[in-house]
């Protein structure tokens, strides 16, 4: 994460689903233990290639996410997050 954060990402998308969900769900843990506040999308490959054939953040499940709400919704705007 600290990485992607100093290289620019504006997210970071895997492959593997447990990766996502760990890296999703416990930004907030990394937080407290080092201090260094990550907001970061995590997302899964098929919600990108989802995306990329224009699906909506519904259909994609982004309304699950746990990190990263304030990007996504800045991505998907508010007529298309039905």
């Amino acid at each position: 994460m600290k990485e992607a954060a100093r290289k620019g990402a504006k997210a970071i998308v895997t492959i593997c689903p447990l990766c996502q969900f760990n890296l999703d769900a416990y930004q907030s843990e990394i937080r407290k233990e080092t201090g260094e506040a990550f907001d970061m999308p995590v997302l899964y490959f098929t919600q990108i290639l989802g995306w990329a054939l224009g699906g909506d953040a519904k259909s994609l499940g982004l309304g699950r996410a746990i990190s990263g709400c304030g990007a996504i919704k800045e991505w998907f705007p508010k007529h298309n997050r039905r």
